[in-house]
């Protein structure tokens, strides 16, 4: 057996922070999980489903119980926390799918065996975690981490978005907050199919990453000292919401041509084109919740930096001019190559491709040059080293990936079934919203870190 005694007191007891935080992680996982096993031209086995998304639901119990003394009733709660929150997709699995609000007989069957499941896989992986040597981690760390979790919980959003609009399944499901008259999260299994299937998942996700910002808004205001920290939450709160009812707004906006969901399901709805006809606001409406969506997950980030020890434990102020500019330009290329790339994923205007081509190589050099200082000048914060090595990498990688949009994507741009150019388009819409995210993080940092104004010895010394 491990002797606790040595851990912190908040480590020495049982935190209800910790067990959320393992909880809600170990939920995005599973539902990420689902999402990719219940994918069209994947659809494996329900069973084989069911044992993927277990074995996620006992990792996440080896977590809890490595991080939490005592783990195994700490990977109880986390298993229920997280059963809890499963009950939004197997809804659609007892929902009935001939009429609406109405559910299978053996519903309770279902919605018990969960709740009682998932809380004994957690307390047997914590079991096993409590063999391993212990990890324990006081309030604020736990704080940090759920901001992590919220943060990560934004990424199925991002990719779900990105495959909706490659597939051009943006208004597939008519309706919202419903589908097809169906309450959201009694939209039955069978009949997400196709474009269904990828734009109800991406709502989905999108309801999941909100109830992750509200736990992290409510914590953040109960445990966190510092004002401004607790008003960045709210605003990130704020965010999540505008950014939820902006996709709403895209759907509502459009002009719907009338179709049931059996009439849906049986065509294989995929493309806009099936249903309804983009008016100029839905376009407007698209490019907004497209912009705002990668800006949101960035914020989040931004937020778990706020909140990390580093950054409360602070690092000594240093001169660096050139850092602050080199951050401050790459952030605008970034945001603006953003704004041209969702208006020409949403609209295919030749001036948004053009203009989006051309600054691209103005992004390449400044991200390489923030990315690249922020990884020498200051590598002795983790931080910045990190997220400056993507930022001098992951762009190079982004280019090529776009110069292959090019060439794949453009040619079968009225085409969203051509599976190539779907995957192409999708990555480098994810790969631009972490680069963007690690921008604001190296941002970040350098406002923290740099004094303004402040200019560095050797350039005092030369002048």
């Amino acid at each position: 057996m491990h002797d606790h005694s040595s851990l912190a007191p908040d480590a020495a007891r049982l935190p209800l922070l910790g067990c959320i935080t393992v909880g809600l992680g170990t939920a995005v996982a599973m539902w990420f999980v689902g999402y990719l096993t219940h994918m069209p031209g994947v659809r494996l086995p329900l069973a084989m489903t069911a044992g993927l998304m277990t074995g996620v639901q006992l990792a996440g119990g080896v977590i809890a119980g490595r991080s939490m003394a005592p783990g195994v009733a700490g990977g109880a709660i986390a298993g229920l926390v997280s059963s809890l929150i499963n009950l939004l997709i197997v809804g659609s699995i007892v929902a009935s799918p001939d009429q609406p609000d109405a559910v299978r007989e053996n519903w309770w069957m279902m919605v018990g065996g969960t709740l009682a499941f998932e809380p004994i896989v957690g307390a047997l992986g914590a079991f096993i975690g409590t063999r391993m040597p212990v990890a324990g981690a006081g309030t604020q760390r736990w704080l940090a981490r759920l901001a992590v979790v919220t943060a990560i919980s934004a990424l199925p959003v991002l990719l779900s978005g990105g495959i909706v609009t490659s597939a051009e399944a943006g208004k597939a499901v008519p309706d919202w907050p419903g589908s097809y008259g169906y309450p959201m999260f009694l939209f039955p299994l069978q009949h997400m199919t196709g474009g269904i299937y990828y734009e109800h998942a991406h709502r989905l996700f999108g309801s999941l990453a909100g109830f992750c910002t509200i736990v992290l808004t409510v914590s953040v205001l109960v445990k966190e000292p510092r004002k401004w920290v607790k008003l960045a939450a709210v605003i990130a709160l704020l965010v999540v919401i505008t950014q939820g009812v902006a996709g709403g707004m895209r759907v509502n906006k459009a002009e719907v041509a009338p179709v049931d969901i059996n009439t849906a399901v049986a065509e294989g709805i995929t493309i806009d084109e099936n249903r309804e006809i983009d008016t100029k606001p839905a376009v407007a409406w698209a490019i907004f919740h497209g912009v705002s969506g990668q800006l949101t997950f960035a914020y989040l980030c931004v937020v778990a930096s706020f909140l990390s020890p580093r950054w409360i434990a602070g690092a000594a102020k240093r001169p660096d001019s050139l850092m602050r500019t080199f951050a401050m330009l790459a952030l605008g290329a970034y945001l603006l190559q953003l704004f041209l790339g969702a208006g020409l994923r949403h609209t295919g205007h030749a001036a948004f491709q053009h203009s989006h081509v051309t600054l691209s190589i103005v992004v390449v050099v400044l991200s390489l040059l923030a990315g690249l200082r922020a990884r020498a000048r200051h590598a002795d914060v983790r931080s910045m080293k990190f997220f400056g090595t993507l930022m001098a990498h992951g762009v190079g990688v982004q280019f090529v990936i776009g110069f292959i949009a090019l060439v794949v994507v453009l040619p079968h741009k009225d085409d969203p079934t051509h599976i190539p150019s779907l995957i192409i388009a999708t990555t480098h819409q994810f790969l631009g919203a972490l680069l963007i995210a690690a921008t604001c993080i190296v941002f970040a940092w350098t406002m923290r870190l740099v004094e303004k104004g402040a200019i560095e010895p050797a350039a005092v010394q030369t002048s």
